[in-house]
């Protein structure tokens, strides 16, 4: 039997995903989208040459893995095919290599008009037609599909989009997605049941950065903040709008290891840490002068929380490119560290760059499951 692993993202989106799907993909024969839309920026960086992706799963880029987009995707077809000749026109054989769900809902132009105009039935439906004409010799049933793989031995990768606090549930509602982006969503938007999920790998940044409105108890308005933004090119992948910045925030972490059942952590983003001298950690909220360790529900009440801190030395040294823990500042292992045992949940992976090789695994997500 082959085995699966979920990657989500554990804080506000942005937390480096498409990277470490692609570089996960080189151990598997499919990966799934399961959430999310057209709304999603997932960067990959391969030999330095970037590639943003927002339907199609990031393992597009390798050979020999089929990518799927589940039932779980809401799908605009014109978008899609954006996106598809974008790839091949950088060479890519995506018609080859994708897959999508018969169940898959749609997004169609007079969905974006609604009522703001008059519509001309007879052009939709031209550039309807025309889209399916595209479209129709690669759809699948896409559930059937991920169980003959699993079944023959393949690894399978679900690639979620956005991040947990974005959760339509579990997240700061209203401030969210219209999906569900925690792990759970993997089995609702693929059709996998979620006994078959072996290991859910949380990608996380080093620090917290969020687009957008809504709560952010950790947000710094300071020379630090724009450090931050400055050094980790902190502008959304889709929007390009600037992505506020803060310190790590393990209070909000601990609800998403909580609610997507994480079995590892990879931290991404540790070099954008490299000059800073002292480094902080939210260990906690105060609300109304009590002190509490979990994040409140609902938008409201986590705008009232007030962030607890520890103080971390910094290490004041390029962590850029190591691809061995052992050659990280001691200080930059003592703050992985840190983080393990506030979260209870092992890093297994840390990025150090933005290209793909740019990554110390110290367990890898396929080796770690057991039968």
């Amino acid at each position: 039997m082959g085995k699966n692993v979920v990657v989500i993202g554990t804080q506000w989106g942005d937390e480096g995903k498409g990277k470490i799907v692609d570089l996960l993909t080189e151990r598997t024969a499919a990966v799934v989208r399961f959430q999310g839309g057209h709304n999603a920026g997932h960067t990959v960086v391969i030999d330095g040459r970037k590639t943003v992706l927002h339907l199609i799963p990031s393992g597009i880029l390798r050979e020999n893995v089929l990518c799927l987009i589940g039932n779980g995707v809401v799908l605009s077809p014109s978008s899609l095919i954006e996106e598809m000749d974008m790839l091949e026109k950088s060479g890519y054989p995506v018609r080859d290599r994708l897959r999508i769900s018969e169940a898959c809902p749609l997004i169609l132009p007079y969905h974006r008009y609604y009522k703001t105009r008059v519509l001309d039935f007879q052009a939709l439906l031209d550039e309807a037609m025309q889209a399916a004409e595209v479209i129709a010799p690669m759809v699948t049933d896409v559930s059937a599909r991920l169980y003959d793989i699993q079944d023959s031995g393949g690894n399978i990768l679900f690639e979620g989009a956005q991040g947990t606090l974005l959760d339509i549930d579990h997240g700061t509602y209203p401030y969210v997605t219209s999906s569900n982006t925690t792990s759970g969503g993997a089995a609702t938007g693929t059709g996998v049941g979620p006994r078959h999920f072996d290991y859910i790998l949380g990608i996380t940044k080093a620090y917290t950065t969020r687009v957008g409105s809504g709560p952010f108890p950790t947000e710094l308005f300071d020379d630090m903040g724009e450090h931050l933004a400055r050094r980790g090119h902190e502008f959304g992948a889709t929007t390009g709008r600037p992505r506020r910045c803060g310190w790590f925030d393990a209070v909000a972490l601990r609800r998403s290891v909580q609610i997507n059942s994480i079995s590892g952590l990879c931290i991404t983003k540790l070099d954008v840490l490299d000059e800073l001298e002292s480094i902080r950690i939210c260990i906690g909220y105060r609300i109304n002068g009590e002190q509490r360790d979990t994040p409140p529900v609902g938008a409201d009440a986590f705008a009232e929380c007030e962030p607890v801190y520890e103080e971390h030395p910094g290490w004041c040294s390029s962590t850029v490119g190591v691809r061995s823990y052992q050659d990280l500042p001691e200080n930059a292992k003592l703050y992985l560290q840190r983080i393990e045992a506030i979260t209870a949940t092992p890093v297994d992976i840390v990025s150090t760059g933005s290209d793909r090789q740019e990554t110390i695994i110290l367990r890898h997500p396929f080796d770690s499951v057991t039968d």
